[in-house]
């Protein structure tokens, strides 16, 4: 549909990414304390 959402392959490829950087957010958090 022409009305701004996604498409599900592409909403995965957002969600995947976006736990790709909070997983990293969080390691570098947990090894600086």
């Amino acid at each position: 549909p022409a009305n701004g959402v996604p498409e599900p392959g592409s909403l995965a490829l957002i969600g995947l990414g976006l736990a790709g950087v909070a997983a990293a957010r969080r390691k570098r958090a947990t090894q600086a304390q």
